[in-house]
């Protein structure tokens, strides 16, 4: 099956990349497989070659289909990608942990980031953007430091995130493609992500959950609970995205976007999130 969606894509989208996957077998992965190729007919060998085969086959194919953001490339593996964002202290960590209890796999793409700026090549990379040293001892991106000289530096930022965000998308790849070769590949992926819009990775979702809440209640959660001071956490609410703008947007891509309020509690979240989360892997 996985084969002949493929060879249809062959024609159409990528002919060259997806010819070279499926014209070219994957043979002699391991000593089992030579076996089978030699002529060995146990059990045994024929399921690993099999395998092997059908793995190889279906990551190449996996990264060529998703690069070119089809829809059918999100849900044709039997895996759906769900995406979750929201504004600062609006309980969007808390519904990745919820969904993770659901059996959801999370990416957490602020997780990726970290696992960017500890790489010391990429670390060099961002460092060149800026005349002030912006790594620790270690050589890793300090995000400290580098967040004070993006912060509120509109051309900075937006320089940053256009090397970072392609980067992140990159290694969001390589997580996917990990799951899908998984023995049980999990149901649902959850990308969760800020700037899930701005960056483009809301493009592959097949759903996007935006969690919300009023002003107020980020102003309170930000100084209770991230004991920030009300200045401090005024202009932090002052930087986030604009969430309307980027419903508008979600609608002009044709991409199911659902709103969860969170000004109550967290029964209350999970309870709504429950009604969307049955539909989604129905």
């Amino acid at each position: 099956m996985i084969l002949c969606f493929a060879e249809i894509i062959c024609r159409s989208e990528t002919p060259g990349q997806l010819h070279r996957v499926l014209s070219t077998p994957e043979r002699k992965t391991n000593a089992q497989a030579m076996d089978f190729d030699r002529g060995g007919n146990d059990g045994s060998s024929r399921q690993t070659y099999a395998r092997n085969a059908r793995n190889s086959i279906k990551s190449k194919a996996f990264a060529i289909l998703w690069r070119t953001r089809l829809g059918l490339a999100r849900t044709f593996f039997g895996m759906k990608l769900l995406g979750l964002t929201g504004g600062i202290a609006c309980g969007k960590s808390t519904l990745a942990a919820w969904l993770r209890q659901k059996g959801a796999a999370i990416i957490d793409a602020d997780q990726l980031v970290h696992e960017l700026y500890s790489d010391l090549d990429f670390a060099a990379k961002v460092a060149a953007f800026f005349d002030e040293e912006i790594r620790d001892d270690a050589g890793h991106v300090a995000r400290g430091k580098l967040s004070t000289l993006v912060f509120g530096n509109a051309e900075a930022l937006q320089k940053l995130e256009a090397f970072v965000h392609p980067a992140v998308a990159d290694l969001c790849d390589e997580k996917l493609r990990a799951l899908l070769l998984q023995n049980q590949p999990p149901q649902v992926a959850v990308l969760e992500a800020v700037k899930l819009i701005e960056s483009g990775q809301a493009n592959r979702c097949d759903e996007v959950w935006c969690v919300s809440c009023k002003p107020e209640t980020q102003l309170q959660r930000l100084v209770e609970n991230r004991h920030l001071s009300e200045d401090q956490a005024r202009a932090r609410l002052a930087s986030q995205p604009d969430f309307e703008l980027q419903k508008i947007i979600l609608s002009q891509l044709k991409i199911s976007l659902i709103c969860l309020q969170n000004d109550g509690s967290l029964e209350q979240i999970q309870a709504a999130a429950e009604q969307h989360w049955n539909q989604l892997i129905a």
